[in-house]
């Protein structure tokens, strides 16, 4: 959970400033900011996973002979970590390019083999250095290749182009505000936020609607949420977002004949890519089945002789606890489990601090704090989730009903067109 944040066009040097200070909770391990000094300015704040030595850090730039040069096989491309302006290096390399980036590319190893291919000499074992380089060859071409959770800003000094992106699910959250000095950024709403916003009507119909605001809406008029798979385009005072990625389900991507087998086998590739990490990580356990089919997995994909943490929470006197489900389930799976049975007292004293750390208002999410509060306390940066496994697999009751539902609807749809004939 890395913040970033920046301006493309006029830079606010107070924004600047605030902006790195209200991030800093999200990425406690380093900071840095870089600008051109004239129209850009980029913020990180860094949570290391990947890479966790200063290689990792940034702002990451990409330093060259001659930036403005479009053939890159002539340049001297040496790539910079961390805090540091353009012309730092004595006037020899100049920036050709910078990145902040949040997230992670679950598959930046094989890119990263294609690229050494090519002949891309890499100073680190990031996939934020992966990333910056192929977008300095590939351009937004290269999002196509990306499999992970991201969200980014790139600056091209060579065509004086920004470009902020967001992966395909909208997994990692980035937030825009355009006025006539350009675009501001960044990975939080209320970063962007001013003390003459007016609060966004359409977002917070959305939210008694949908308990959640929906994309692009925010609570705050004025700043837009970039939606899930898209990406923002700035160059010369122009701002364009558009889609670079749809998700489409067609009856032709039905490719096995055994749909139980070829899920499981997905979802197990899936959960072994999570796992890259370069510190250690954990489970959220419930007794539900999605966390617990997770831990399965990674059970088998590790091995028995694996250190597997698990974390759980509960509450006193509450007839849907699932505490004592999940510690089963972990003695089951040999893990190191740890669990959180929350007072009246304890839940009521987290609720201001969990309200404060959400930045959009939703009516969900409240456990999740909890069992994160309780991973950090024990050390862990990292974990895996069954959140939003029910919403794909139909695992609440209330999913039985939608093929009733959607006959009534049909249904309904017939008789409209007879009803209305009638009325006239």
């Amino acid at each position: 959970m890395c913040g970033i944040a920046g301006q493309f066009g006029k830079i606010d040097t107070y924004f600047a400033s605030n902006a790195l200070n209200q991030l800093k909770h999200r990425g406690p391990d380093s900071h840095g900011s870089w600008s051109n000094g004239r129209d850009v300015f980029l913020i990180h704040t860094r949570l290391a996973v990947i890479d966790i030595a200063p290689t990792g850090n940034q702002p990451m730039q990409a330093l060259v002979e001659d930036a403005t040069a479009s053939n890159l096989d002539r340049c001297q491309i040496q790539v910079i970590h961390g805090d540091m302006g353009e012309g730092s290096m004595g006037n020899k390399l100049q920036t050709r390019a910078c990145l902040v980036f949040n997230g992670e590319i679950y598959n930046y190893k094989e890119i990263k083999r294609d690229l050494v291919s090519r002949g891309v000499v890499f100073s680190g074992e990031s996939d934020s250095e992966v990333l910056l380089y192929s977008l300095l060859l590939d351009g937004r071409k290269s999002l196509q290749k990306l499999n992970g959770m991201f969200a980014f800003a790139y600056w091209d000094c060579a065509t004086q182009t920004g470009l902020l992106a967001r992966d395909p699910l909208g997994i990692k959250p980035l937030y825009y505000r355009i006025s006539d000095d350009g675009v501001s950024f960044a990975s939080e709403s209320n970063v962007l936020a001013q003390k003459s916003d007016l609060i966004n009507p359409t977002g917070i119909r959305d939210y008694f609607l949908w308990g959640s605001f929906q994309e692009p809406n925010t609570s705050i008029l004025g700043v837009n949420e970039l939606p899930a798979g898209s990406l923002l385009h700035w160059r010369g005072g122009r701002t364009h977002v558009e889609k670079w990625s749809r998700i489409l389900f067609r009856s032709k991507n039905r490719i096995s004949k055994k749909p139980a087998q070829y899920t499981r086998q997905k979802i197990q590739e899936c959960v072994a890519r999570h796992l890259q990490s370069d510190v250690p990580l954990g489970i959220f356990l419930s007794g539900g089945v999605d966390s617990t089919a997770i831990l399965a997995l990674v059970r088998n994909i590790l091995g028995k002789e694996a250190k597997i943490h698990t974390f759980s929470i509960g509450f006193k006197n509450d007839k849907a606890d699932e505490s004592t489900l999940a510690k089963r389930t972990a003695e089951h799976f040999q893990t190191e489990h740890k669990e959180w049975i929350i007072s009246p007292e304890e839940g009521e004293s987290e609720i201001l601090p969990f309200l404060q750390a959400s930045d959009q208002p939703t009516i969900d999410g409240f456990n999740v704090w909890c069992v994160c509060k309780l991973a950090r306390s024990s050390g862990l940066k990292v974990a895996l989730s069954g959140q939003g496994g029910d919403e794909l697999f139909g695992g609440y009751p209330s999913f039985r009903r939608v093929p009733y539902l959607f006959a009534l609807h049909r249904i309904l749809g017939f008789l409209r067109k007879p009803i209305a004939s009638g009325i006239r």
